[in-house]
């Protein structure tokens, strides 16, 4: 009998590539066929897999309650069935590698590699992952989580900058003024800084323009007195007449 083993043309191309760079495409191509292979989960395998677990954890209840074994020894004979899944759990890995970011998923998207199951953001997080899944996920020591992120609100003078300062120097994190960032943005584009609603507007800012209001009002009220003056004149007249 003849052993026939199945073989996969690949046609690399290459126009605008280095030999260099044509010869590390090719040794990819050929490690691919010795290493473990990802592909994608269905929404009729995920339901399939999980009709799989509901059997195993029915047997395994039937078995308990037939049984004299303490619930202790059982649980550490028959363990329960569940999913195994990835490094990052419920989290996509595609986007924990390129942003940073823990970003949460559904079992709408997902993928096997290495008999465990990924959750993705996007059909486009799952095919970069289907490309090249060995750099998504962790080999020698576990994967490091993104570093923790905190945003802090309340009103002016809540003492949020202070507070915010002191924790950014007790963990070693990144702080951020987001008003202060959105002043410089505005600043570089207008050339003029936006006072906020209740801040407090320097007495050099607005002299001119008090002194040209004091001046105003102090015209309006000579017309005014010199108006007075010209009406009792014009009544004493009438007076006098009568």
């Amino acid at each position: 009998m003849q052993i026939v083993l199945p073989t996969t043309c690949f046609e690399p191309e290459i126009d605008g590539k280095s030999p260099e760079n044509l010869t590390q495409q090719i040794i990819s191509e050929m490690e691919k066929s010795f290493q473990h292979q990802s592909h994608k989960l269905s929404d009729f395998d995920l339901e399939e897999e999980e009709n799989y677990f509901k059997a195993l954890v029915d047997q395994e209840d039937e078995e308990e309650n037939n049984s004299d074994i303490s619930a202790a020894e059982e649980e550490d004979m028959h363990p329960k069935a569940k999913r195994l899944l990835g490094d990052t759990k419920h989290f996509c890995p595609v986007a924990l590698k390129n942003h940073n970011v823990l970003h949460p998923c559904t079992d709408d998207i997902a993928a096997r590699y290495r008999d465990r199951t990924f959750y993705f953001s996007s059909q486009e997080a799952r095919d970069s992952f289907l490309q090249n899944p060995s750099h998504f996920v962790a080999h020698s020591e576990p994967l490091k989580p993104p570093a923790l992120r905190i945003f802090m609100l309340g009103p002016r003078g809540s003492g949020k900058s202070s507070l915010s300062e002191e924790l950014s120097q007790q963990l070693g994190l990144f702080h951020v003024q987001f008003i202060e960032m959105l002043q410089m943005m505005i600043v570089a584009k207008t050339k003029t800084r936006v006072s906020l609603v209740d801040e407090v507007v320097p007495w050099s800012d607005n002299f001119g323009d008090l002194e040209a209001s004091i001046k105003k009002f102090s015209l309006g009220s000579e017309e005014q007195l010199e108006d007075r003056g010209s009406v009792q004149e014009v009544v004493k007249d009438l007076k006098r007449e009568c």
